[in-house]
C-alpha cells in the first residue's frame, strides 16, 4: 500500500522547554543562561543552531548559572563605567537588554531562547561593540585591521551559514548535528520521509521515540515510516504505543485504520483483511474527531467496498459538512448517485468537485458527467 496518512507535527505535543510544574524558580535560574546564549551568538557566532539545549535549572548552585551571572553583570558594569565616556556603549548595552527583556523567560514564553530572537537586539549590540572598539583601539591601521578581519570572518561564517540552509533537510542535518533535540530529529525524520528515504527517516524517528517516549507523536511517526515500508505489524504496534498514552489519539487512529484496511500480505482490500477492526477504528476516531473529513471519506470508501451504500452515502455526507473544501467525498458521492441513476444530483455533485480540483484524479469522468 501508499505511504500511510498523517504524520503527526512534533509541535502538535506540548513540548514547551519549561511548564509550571517545573517551578517558577526553575525557570528564572534559566534567565542567566538564557541571556549567555544570546551573548555567545552575537559575540562568537562559531556555532549556530536552532535549539538553544537550555533546560530549567534545578539547582541554584549549578556553575553555569553563575558564570552566565558573572557575564551578565560584567554587561551591566560596562554601560554603567561608559555612560558619560562614550554613551553611545551604554545605549547599545541598554538596546541589548531592554528588546532581549521580553524574551528572557522572566515571563514565560513556549521556547527558551531562539537565534531570530536576537535580530532586534543585535542593533544595540552591534552599536554599542563599534563605540567600544573606538574607545580600545586608538590607532588608526589597528581599526583599518580589526575591520577587515571582522568582515572576513563574519562574511565567511555567513557563507558557511547559508550552506546549511539550501533545504529544509540539510537545515534539519546540521541542526541535529550541532543542536540535537527531540523536535529536530523528528523534523529531519519527516524531510526524509517526504523524499522517500525511509531507512534513514526510521532512523531518526526511533531516536525521538528514545528521546519522548511520553509523546503519542513519538510513535505515530515510527509507525507511518514502518507502514510506508510494507512492517504492517510493527506498524500496528506503534500506533497502539501511542493509543496506550492517549486513547483518543486522531493521528494513532486515522493511520491504524488505513493499515487495518490491508492484510497480512500489504494487499489493500485483500483477503482476509479485518474488516471489522478497521470500521470500528474509524468509528472509534470519528466519535471522538467528528471534524475529520479525511476519516469519514475513507470510512465511505470502506463502506462501498462492504457493500453497506447506505452508510457509505452518510459518511460521505458527513465529510462534506466537516470540510466543505475537501474534493474527494463530493466525487465519491456523485458516483454513488450516478451509478444509481440519479444523474441530476450527480452532476451538481460533479461539478463541485470539479470546482474544487480541476486536475483531479476523477477529473475526466466528472467532466464527462457533469454536462454543460
Amino acid at each position: 500500500w501508499g505511504v500511510v496518512g498523517h504524520a503527526a507535527g512534533f509541535a502538535d505535543d506540548p513540548h514547551a522547554w519549561w511548564h509550571p510544574a517545573d517551578g517558577t524558580a526553575s525557570r528564572l535560574l534559566a534567565v542567566p543562561l538564557i541571556l549567555g546564549f544570546y551573548l555567545r551568538r552575537l559575540i562568537f557566532p562559531l556555532q549556530l543552531g536552532f535549539e538553544s539545549g537550555i533546560t530549567p535549572v534545578s539547582s541554584a548552585a549549578d556553575p553555569a548559572v553563575w558564570t552566565a551571572a558573572a557575564a551578565m553583570i560584567l554587561v551591566v558594569f560596562l554601560a554603567w563605567r561608559f555612560r558619560r565616556r562614550q554613551p553611545v556603549v551604554t545605549f547599545g548595552i541598554l538596546w541589548l537588554l531592554l528588546t532581549l527583556l521580553p524574551v528572557l523567560n522572566i515571563f514565560p514564553i513556549f521556547e527558551s531562547a531562539m537565534e531570530h530572537f536576537a535580530y532586534l537586539p543585535s542593533a544595540g549590540f552591534l552599536a554599542g561593540a563599534v563605540a567600544l572598539g573606538g574607545v580600545l583601539v586608538r590607532s588608526r591601521s589597528a581599526r583599518v585591521i580589526a575591520c577587515v578581519a571582522l568582515v572576513a570572518l563574519l562574511g565567511g561564517r555567513t557563507i558557511a551559514r547559508n550552506a546549511d540552509w539550501r533545504n529544509e533537510r540539510t537545515f534539519w542535518e546540521v541542526t541535529t548535528r550541532d543542536t540535537p533535540s527531540a523536535r529536530a530529529w523528528n523534523n529531519l525524520g519527516l524531510e526524509l520521509k517526504a523524499e522517500g528515504r525511509l531507512g534513514e527517516a526510521a532512523d531518526a524517528l526511533e531516536k525521538v521515540r528514545q528521546l519522548r517516549p511520553d509523546l503519542p507523536s513519538s510513535h505515530v511517526n515510527v509507525g507511518v515510516v514502518a507502514a510506508a515500508q510494507g512492517f504492517r505489524d510493527e506498524a500496528l504496534r506503534h500506533f497502539r504505543d501511542a493509543l496506550a498514552i492517549d486513547p483518543v489519539n486522531a493521528d494513532a487512529l486515522y493511520n491504524m485504520a488505513l493499515v487495518l484496511e490491508t492484510n497480512a500480505l500489504g494487499q489493500h482490500y485483500g483477503s482476509g483483511f479485518p474488516a471489522a477492526e478497521a470500521v470500528a477504528t474509524y468509528r472509534k476516531l470519528l466519535a471522538a474527531h467528528p471534524e475529520h473529513a479525511e476519516g469519514w471519506t475513507n470510512l465511505g470508501v470502506l463502506y462501498e467496498r462492504l457493500g453497506r451504500p447506505a452508510e457509505a452515502r452518510n459518511a460521505y455526507e458527513q465529510a462534506i459538512r466537516a470540510n466543505a473544501d475537501l474534493a474527494e467525498p463530493r466525487l465519491f458521492l456523485a458516483d454513488m448517485e450516478w451509478a444509481s441513476g440519479e444523474r441530476g444530483p450527480a452532476a451538481d455533485l460533479y461539478r463541485r468537485y470539479l470546482a474544487l480540483a480541476p486536475e483531479g484524479d476523477g477529473a475526466d469522468r466528472a467532466r464527462g458527467r457533469a454536462g454543460p
